[in-house]
């Protein structure tokens, strides 16, 4: 589980909370701004993606995969979205999300899940579902992967709600169990990098049931765990929303305008920022520790 959380990261790592240690190490510079829940990362296509080591599937046939999404921008037909294994094509063990390659799905604005598995028939194992998806704005997404079904293997739900797949080119009936292969967040193994914002990505070794997506869409689908971008301005000479995307090093930017930045004593935007009422906040933890800026006429 991985929040992206100003607390949660640490240089090019995202901290995996779960206390099962896979971290997820984080490539390029993707940008960290205020997210659906918290912070989110910004992945530019141009380099940004974040893998981690093999994670232990082999003891199940069923995954679900569980993320906020936000995403205009769709010239990235094929951008891997979420990948299990360097390359599921070439993988008994792999899946992946993506948007689609129009010769597979017919629309770039699809999402399409693909399964490989250990059925030897003409379609190689390839179980394949594309879903219409959302164009604009944040959106809760989780891929159930289920080769315990002898048919229709993946299923996607946007926003707590079930979908109907468009089609399903290819429905191959695979038994065999996941494997201990690494994970890809918007991209294949460096390559096929997708554009958008991703925020509090989960992992899970089972179908999650109708009740958990909905309880995990509905912890997030009421409100931006942000501070409010359009507070009371008349007069307003110093806000400071601790958010980490107005945080730099041991500066608070002034989200009034007014350019009243604070300076951190004692601390700094990673040592001290922990999860807030509203998005992220800082830790007075010492009596050492301060914010002032010595230039403000506030």
């Amino acid at each position: 589980h991985w929040t992206f959380d100003g607390p949660n990261m640490t240089n090019a790592t995202a901290t995996d909370i779960t206390g099962n240690g896979n971290n997820l190490t984080l490539f390029g510079t993707s940008t960290r701004l205020s997210g659906k829940i918290g912070q989110a990362l910004n992945f530019d296509r141009v380099d940004d993606y974040g893998t981690t080591a093999g994670i232990n599937l082999s003891s199940t046939n069923v995954a679900s995969i569980s993320f906020w999404l936000y995403k205009t921008d769709f010239s990235d037909a094929g951008g891997i979205l979420y990948e299990v294994t360097t390359n599921t094509n070439l993988s008994t063990t792999g899946f992946v999300m993506s948007y689609n390659d129009p010769a597979t799905c017919g629309v770039a604005t699809r999402i399409e899940l693909n399964i490989r598995g250990n059925n030897t028939g003409v379609q190689s194992g390839n179980n394949t579902a594309c879903f219409d998806s959302p164009t604009s704005g944040w959106h809760h997404y989780v891929g159930i992967f289920n080769k315990g079904n002898s048919s229709n293997e993946p299923d996607l739900y946007i926003d707590g709600i079930l979908q109907t797949a468009t089609s399903r080119p290819n429905n191959s009936n695979n038994t065999n169990n996941f494997g201990t292969d690494p994970h890809f967040v918007m991209s294949r193994n460096g390559g096929l990098l997708a554009v958008g914002k991703m925020d509090d990505v989960r992992v899970y070794p089972r179908r999650l049931t109708a009740t958990e997506i909905t309880k995990l869409y509905t912890a997030g689908g009421g409100k931006v765990n942000v501070s409010p971008t359009l507070p009371i301005s008349s007069g307003l000479v110093g806000y400071w929303t601790f958010d980490g995307s107005k945080m730099t090093n041991a500066t608070a930017t002034d989200s009034s305008s007014s350019g009243n930045n604070g300076t951190l004593t004692n601390m700094t935007a990673t040592s001290s920022a922990v999860n807030g009422k509203l998005g992220q906040a800082l830790n007075f933890g010492n009596v050492s520790d301060q914010r002032v800026d010595p230039n403000s006429t506030v």
